[in-house]
């Protein structure tokens, strides 16, 4: 008779005893609450917010230095280029 059942059917399930039911219940809320202190708890300190904000700021500045930089550099690299194009050197005639 074992071998006439199928191999993945569904199995009863025995009822659960009212108390069982509540106190697993209670388990979950428990630990559904603890996990959101958890949460709550690792907020990072403003100190540290602060320090973000300002790395935050120095990095944009750096970067427009560094905009900068290329730019006058390229600037640059144009005009000598441009001083020392055929059309625009003096031959002295």
């Amino acid at each position: 008779m074992i071998l006439t059942r199928h191999p993945f059917s569904y199995s009863r399930v025995d009822k659960v005893h009212d108390e069982e039911e509540q106190h697993r219940k209670a388990q979950i809320l428990i630990n559904k609450i603890l996990k959101e202190i958890d949460s709550v708890t690792r907020r990072p300190t403003p100190l540290r917010l602060k320090a973000a904000r300002v790395a935050v700021k120095v990095g944009v500045r750096m970067k427009k230095v560094r905009f900068a930089a290329r730019r006058m550099r390229f600037w640059f690299l144009r005009r000598i280029d441009q001083y020392f194009r055929p059309s625009t050197l003096r031959l002295g005639y």
